[in-house]
């Protein structure tokens, strides 16, 4: 009697991507090292240009026309600043708790993360009234651990007192 088996076996392997490995390089290099390939990349190929940006200098959002959706603000006729500063000069506009002294080292901002709590509200500013913008803010406080909202639309609306559409 011939006995047939049939076996299967999971194999984990690991490879590297072409993809991969770019990205890796491109993470290596330094600020002037990364502008220098961004530079030589635009002249060796001609289907690739460098758009210049205005930003607006309270959001940092892209400015379209001669003021800023996101804040409402009119584009000043002043001179281009250095990016460093204009990020310096944007955080310390969003944050009342940074100040700029001497012993100030950008870096640390670097590891700082936006909370899920700070980008939905950050999002929801964009395009909600100011009397919106409490219940939204309390809303997005009263999420659990697992982001569901445990509170009732009535409730909510009782608080608030408002109509719950």
């Amino acid at each position: 009697m011939m006995e047939m088996n049939q076996d299967a076996a999971q194999i984990l392997t690991q490879r590297v991507s072409p993809r991969l490995i770019a990205a890796n390089h491109i993470l290596e290099m330094s600020s002037q090292d990364l502008q220098s390939a961004i530079s030589s990349e635009i002249e060796d190929n001609p289907a690739l240009d460098l758009l210049d940006l205005v930003v607006c200098p309270t959001c940092g959002q892209p400015i379209e026309g001669e003021s800023c959706p996101r804040c409402s603000r009119k584009q000043d006729e002043t001179p281009t600043i250095d990016p460093t500063e204009q990020y310096l000069e944007n955080l310390a506009y969003n944050s009342s708790a940074i100040t700029r002294d001497e012993e100030f080292d950008p870096l640390t901002l670097v590891a700082a993360q936006e909370t899920l709590e700070e980008k939905l509200m950050r999002d929801l500013s964009s395009f909600l009234s100011e009397n919106d913008m409490a219940i939204a803010e309390y809303l997005v406080g009263s999420l659990d651990s697992d982001g569901y909202l445990r509170a009732s639309t009535y409730e909510i609306a009782s608080h608030f007192d408002v109509e719950p559409e």
